[in-house]
This record gives C-alpha cells, sequence and structure tokens, in this order.
C-alpha cells in the first residue's frame, strides 16, 4: 500500500478507537439501572476501628 492510503487508515482507526472510548467513558460515567446507596458510618466508631487495626 502506498503512503497515503496507510494513513487514511491508521486515522480513521484513530478515529473510531476515540469514538468508541468516549462512548465507553459516557456510559462508565452515568451508570444506569443500578441502585446507589449511602452507607453513614459513626465517626467514633470508625476512628475506634482504626486505633485498633494500627
Amino acid at each position: 500500500m502506498s503512503y497515503k492510503v496507510k494513513s487514511l487508515v491508521y486515522l480513521i482507526c484513530l478515529i473510531f478507537s476515540i469514538v468508541i472510548y468516549s462512548e465507553m467513558e459516557t456510559t462508565s460515567d452515568n451508570p444506569q439501572n443500578e441502585e446507589v446507596q449511602l452507607v453513614q458510618t459513626n465517626s467514633k466508631e470508625a476512628q475506634q476501628n482504626n486505633k485498633i487495626a494500627l
């Protein structure tokens, strides 16, 4: 293949991979159909656990 054709193929592959990567990033940033649960811990309890672990 000539240099110009190779360059064109590489450019198309690069653009395709950038588009796929950006689509994957946007779907991982916005979780769908997943429950998000916040867990609140008692800070004194956590501090005691840290002291015991150290």
